[in-house]
């Protein structure tokens, strides 16, 4: 079980549109339900 997500968002989160994927939005939106996650 992961308890930190640490993210870079150019390149990593973005995509060559400069957009967020679908994948990683709904990926994005499990973590941040989790108790474990820390975000900010």
């Amino acid at each position: 079980m992961y308890k930190l997500v640490c993210i870079d968002i150019d390149g990593t989160l973005l995509n060559s549109k400069n957009r967020v994927s679908d994948f990683n939005k709904k990926t994005l939106k499990k973590a941040i339900r989790r108790p474990s996650s820390c975000y900010g």
